[in-house]
């Protein structure tokens, strides 16, 4: 009898063990669970944003071939001569961008092209601040007419005028500042 009692306690301690190792394993499966749901639910989170970014990129590529479907009409030569201030023509359209690194001579030169009427739409700064000339580049007209206007009203010399046909970007002239700014009559 003695034997049994012990036996039964033994069969009751290992049908205990085996419970609680059970119950560690149940955990742990669901702690395994709640791990790939979550990891389920992050990729469903990266998935709508993505989607979401693309759909935005797609509607930005829609209204940008809308608002420019005129960018592809052939590009219309201009002959500006520039006797005074009042024969620059409004609708010429310049950036303005800083070259050579010294704050606040886009704003300055912006200013100054805005006094004489000419409608800057940007001012910033350019890619490098390593320029050292100061350039007129023209983004219509391969004859430069667009980009003898400004130099001209700026005094920026005729062999610093660059053509770089560009209509996509709806602008007329850019002018890249460089390290001879001092040259130039906004800065006098």
């Amino acid at each position: 009898m003695w034997f049994f009692k012990k036996r039964k306690k033994s069969e009751f301690r290992k049908r205990k063990a085996s419970e609680k190792e059970i119950k560690i394993k149940e955990r742990q499966e669901r702690a395994k669970k709640f791990k790939e749901e979550m990891k389920s639910f992050q990729l469903s989170i990266v998935m709508f944003l993505l989607i979401g970014a693309n759909l935005i990129f797609l509607i930005s590529v829609a209204i940008h071939s809308f608002a420019t479907s005129d960018a592809t009409a052939p590009v219309a030569t201009t002959n500006y001569s520039i006797t005074n201030i009042q024969d620059i023509p409004k609708t010429l359209k310049v950036e303005v961008l800083n070259g050579c690194g010294i704050d606040g001579l886009a704003k300055t030169l912006t200013s100054y092209l805005r006094e004489k009427n000419i409608d800057v739409v940007y001012f910033g700064d350019f890619e490098s601040w390593l320029l050292s000339e100061t350039l007129v580049i023209d983004r219509r007209d391969p004859k430069l007419a667009n980009a003898k206007v400004i130099g001209k009203l700026i005094g920026v010399k005729e062999n610093r005028m660059f053509p770089q046909l560009s209509p996509q970007r709806q602008l007329d002239v850019s002018i890249i500042i460089g390290k001879n700014y001092s040259e130039l009559r906004a800065f006098q």
